[in-house]
């Protein structure tokens, strides 16, 4: 019986015989998710990111995500804009940037110092420091809510001169039914509006008393 002679394996054997070792080996768990897949942790960092102002590529970048799957998802769950502020807060920023500068509005709104700089310089709003208004306001400013409604009471206080030093104002925070923020007499909120328009303080009074009285009379 003749031995039976082995083949020398080629070097090209070989070759593609240790690329098929380092290859690896492509195996699908049934468990794994797809690429494309968003958990509800990830859906809800997307909506929080873009509610602060963030942009497609800054979501992208902490999400680990490409451009077209975060703009993607937006879409999905009905975020329809990323990088832009909302007009509420817009108005918000340009209704108090004047007082309280850019810092001090971002921090409250938690979105972005430099997306509230970009709205103030869009709509022509400056920053007035806070030593600059008469009299100078204190420098621990901290934003404040604006008020949304006003009563005006008649105490019927026999020690009363006239009506206006009879009414108290009234403020509150809500246009519906809230707890007053405080009160005020109206003379005396006459007398410092009349000083920073620098008006007669009594003259003012004294209109006020006769549009009254007609009021009434008629």
């Amino acid at each position: 019986m003749e031995d039976m002679k082995l083949s020398q394996p080629t070097t090209q054997s070989i070759s593609h015989s240790f690329a098929d070792l380092l290859r690896p080996n492509k195996v699908h768990h049934s468990e794994d998710k797809p690429p494309h897949y968003w958990s509800l942790s990830e859906k809800v960092e997307l909506c929080r990111l873009a509610a602060q102002g963030k942009t497609r590529k800054e979501i992208a970048k902490e999400l680990g995500r490409t451009h077209q799957s975060v703009l993607s998802m937006a879409r999905k769950l009905g975020v329809v804009s990323m990088g832009s502020t909302c007009q509420k807060i817009a108005n918000y920023i340009i209704d108090n940037y004047p007082l309280f500068g850019g810092s001090a509005l971002a921090k409250k709104l938690n979105i972005p110092f430099r997306r509230v700089q970009y709205i103030a310089r869009e709509n022509g709003v400056k920053y007035k420091p806070v030593d600059k208004y008469n009299p100078p306001l204190p420098r621990a400013l901290t934003c404040y809510d604006m008020v949304k409604r006003v009563s005006l009471l008649d105490r019927d206080s026999p020690l009363s001169k006239d009506a206006v030093e009879d009414c108290v104002i009234i403020f509150y925070d809500k246009l519906g039914p809230s707890a007053p923020m405080m009160a005020m007499h109206l003379d005396e909120l006459l007398e410092q509006v009349a000083r920073h328009f620098k008006v007669d303080a009594q003259a003012l009074t004294l209109t006020l008393l006769a549009k009254k009285f007609r009021h009434d009379h008629v």
